[in-house]
């Protein structure tokens, strides 16, 4: 649009040309937008979104999680971010620029911060390519730099030197953005506690009945249950590793994927160590106890299932949120939430805590529109996170409206 600037359907700016601000071209739209807001004392802060109309993602039909295509390659990219830091400079309430919406690994690139100097994949050498551009032709609009994994990550950035102060991270959440919120928790708790007392009620009646075995062949089922029990709790974390690498993986955020790594390797090698002591243990079977053994591996099932009643009321707490917000802290650079929000209505604790968090924050909800155009129906469609009625001035649900920006 900024680079080609064409011209729009006549009957799409019959309305704006009616009023006072006439536009024949994109970019003429563009201006009769900002001009209207700036000119109500509104800040505006303009943002490369994506390169194709649609929503944007790693599912969709064409994801766009890098700032460049075949089509509109990197120079291309920052040569529109310069154009509009330019076309705006006299605007003093065109206070910034995001340089480019919740990027992501895409098609086998992997995005990477620091490590090489290649602008094509490594954000933080397109961050300053871009900025360089920018600060050229406007010096004092800010640089909004979006985290990585979808704008959620922010730890690998922190070495970015805010020399002009003028660098913002920005990062974007939703409820739904946490896996655990699509958790049925009550099921999984009623689970964890069933595990938790029928290995409990195990062991204290193995306790009260203590019987030493020499003979293995007549307590095959003593040796079954002890070899399962003794690799439940590193299967368990094993298996949660995998699943949290493979989903971070699949949605192009490889850096979250990574946090991963530390408790499969941990996983693995007490697997291992598991192995080693079965083998030891069958290679000395007649000296075994193998009543209080069975006994312990029902203790270590019963610690199981109490961690897992754990987990599930921590994930109902303000802990968990600012837990998984960690990546969000930035001791240099200011951050700033562009993008959070959840469906109108919506009663959840998480969705409480997630307020609580934020509203120590600068932030901007997430749409204001009650509705968005949908190409694949051709035609608009009820936006239930939107603020706003489809109508642009009523508010969908002022009370609940009103305790977000209290």
């Amino acid at each position: 649009m900024v680079l080609t600037n064409p011209l729009p359907p006549a009957s799409a700016v019959a309305a704006l040309n009616a009023s006072e601000c006439i536009a024949h071209s994109a970019l003429e739209v563009l201006d009769c937008q900002v001009r209207e807001l700036t000119k109500r004392g509104l800040m505006v802060i303009l943002n490369s979104h994506n390169s194709f109309p649609g929503w944007v993602g790693a599912h969709q039909a064409k994801p766009q999680g890098l700032w460049h295509t075949e089509q509109f390659p990197t120079s291309a990219w920052v040569a529109s971010l310069a154009a509009l830091a330019f076309r705006y400079k006299s605007n003093t309430l065109v206070v910034g620029i995001d340089i480019r919406n919740e990027i992501h690994d895409q098609d086998g690139v992997v995005i990477t911060w620091g490590r090489n100097n290649d602008t094509d994949s490594d954000w933080k050498a397109a961050t300053l390519l871009a900025d360089n551009a920018i600060r050229e032709v406007n010096p004092h609009v800010l640089v909004i730099v979006s985290g990585l994994c979808c704008a959620y990550d922010l730890r690998a950035m922190q070495d970015l030197e805010n020399y002009r102060s003028k660098y913002v991270f920005t990062t974007h959440v939703y409820t739904f953005s946490w896996w655990f919120t699509n958790v049925n928790w009550v099921l999984v708790l009623c689970l964890s506690l069933f595990f938790f007392a029928s290995n409990t009620a195990a062991a204290l009646w193995l306790r009260r009945h203590q019987r030493r075995y020499t003979a293995v062949q007549s307590f095959k089922s003593d040796w079954s249950y002890a070899l399962s029990g003794s690799i439940l709790l590193p299967l368990y974390l094993v298996a949660v590793s995998v699943v949290w690498m493979l989903q971070a993986k699949s949605v192009g955020c490889s850096s979250i994927a990574a946090d991963a790594v530390h408790s499969l390797v941990l996983g693995v090698v007490w697997l291992v160590a598991v192995a080693g002591a079965c083998c030891r243990l069958m290679a000395n079977e007649n000296e075994v106890n193998w009543h209080k053994l069975t006994m312990c591996f029902c203790c270590c099932n019963a610690c199981l299932g109490l961690l897992q009643t754990a987990l599930s009321v921590f994930y109902q707490t303000y802990w968990a949120v600012a837990w998984d917000l960690r990546r969000w802290h930035s001791p240099n650079i200011p951050v700033w939430v562009g993008e959070f929000g959840a469906e109108i209505g919506d009663t959840s604790v998480q969705w409480q805590w997630l307020l609580m968090y934020v509203a120590d924050m600068h932030y901007a909800y997430w749409p204001l529109n009650g509705c968005f155009f949908a190409q694949r129906f051709h035609k608009l469609i009820n936006d239930t996170f939107g603020i706003l009625e489809c109508d642009w001035s009523t508010v969908r649900n002022a009370k609940w409206t009103a305790s977000i920006f209290a």
